[in-house]
């Protein structure tokens, strides 16, 4: 009887680290399918024709049976790209078609007979808010950001913050006076003023 007790115990404890041993092996491979997972490129939330490159992209190049000459290259401070065999040009201001182009260009001119390129943006340079924001800072650039959502990225207004106006400082040297619907792109400093009453 009491051998009888220890085994209906000891059953109990098995079957629940059994439990145990199934629902960490659930999340083991929850944990190991989702983190092999890559985050898709920047390139399928940007359109190629749209989007221009600027300072600090990373663009991933890769030429077709010339592993040598592929890689992940960034675009420099002063709007230039580095590239094995095609040397050093200005990519700043181009579209990802349009660097496609001149490199494959370049390449089949003076090295390959017919080079097969492509080009992808990896990372794309970051959008700034400053002013009377929580926390002023650059963040990470995504597709369709609005004022709205660039604001909460800086984790919203200060109590002295002028609301729903803004003044945004394009890279091409132009300042729009926008709302929360206002598009923001990559390379924008949105100023939150601060109000005087």
């Amino acid at each position: 009887m009491v051998l009888d007790m220890v085994d209906k115990k000891n059953q109990k404890i098995i079957m629940q680290l059994k439990k145990i041993a199934l629902i960490n092996a659930f999340f083991i491979y929850a944990f190991v399918v989702t983190g092999c997972q890559s985050n898709p490129p920047v390139q399928q939330r940007v359109t190629h024709e749209v989007y221009k490159l600027g300072s600090s992209d990373k663009v991933r190049v890769g030429v077709y049976e010339h592993e040598n000459l592929s890689g992940t290259y960034s675009v420099d401070d002063t709007g230039s790209l580095s590239l094995p065999l095609v040397g050093r040009f200005t990519a700043k201001g181009l579209t990802v078609m349009e660097l496609e182009k001149l490199v494959t260009k370049e390449l089949k001119e003076n090295y390959i007979a017919d080079p097969k390129v492509s080009i992808e943006v990896v990372e794309i340079h970051p959008f700034c808010v400053i002013g009377e924001v929580l926390n002023q800072g650059c963040f990470p650039y995504a597709y369709g950001l609005t004022a709205d959502k660039a604001i909460a990225f800086a984790g919203g207004y200060t109590y002295r913050a002028v609301k729903n106006k803004f003044v945004i400082s394009r890279e091409d040297g132009t300042v729009v006076h926008g709302t929360h619907s206002t598009p923001v792109y990559s390379g924008d400093v949105i100023e939150v003023t601060e109000r005087y009453f």
